[in-house]
């Protein structure tokens, strides 16, 4: 099932790549602690949560997100690679919705 890549993703790899085709991976990643990609204070339980990936072209570039968090990693694809360098992922706020009275 392929999944669409949020409206912020597909911008931040349009700035960055060329690409013609999508293909859409997901999988468990295990994490250390509570906090996932995300890091800071987080409790001492290894964790899974799952890792979405939108690689161009069949062979990469590659974006990935988890949790709010985004990774772009530059080269080949590597399916279940652990990330190290996340980034926060900047969701623009939503229109508010007219209220009926």
């Amino acid at each position: 099932m392929q999944k669409q890549m949020p409206e912020p993703l597909l911008k931040i790899l349009k700035d960055k790549v060329n690409f013609v085709e999508l293909d859409y991976y997901a999988w468990p990643q295990t994490f250390p602690d509570t906090t996932g990609p995300c890091g800071g204070y987080g409790g001492q339980q290894i964790t899974k949560f799952t890792v979405e990936a939108w690689v161009c072209d069949g062979t990469g570039p590659t974006i990935l997100l988890c949790c709010g968090m985004y990774s772009f990693e530059d080269g080949r694809y590597a399916p279940f690679k652990h990330v190290k360098k996340w980034h926060k992922l900047i969701v623009p706020a939503r229109a508010e919705m007219p209220t009926l009275f």
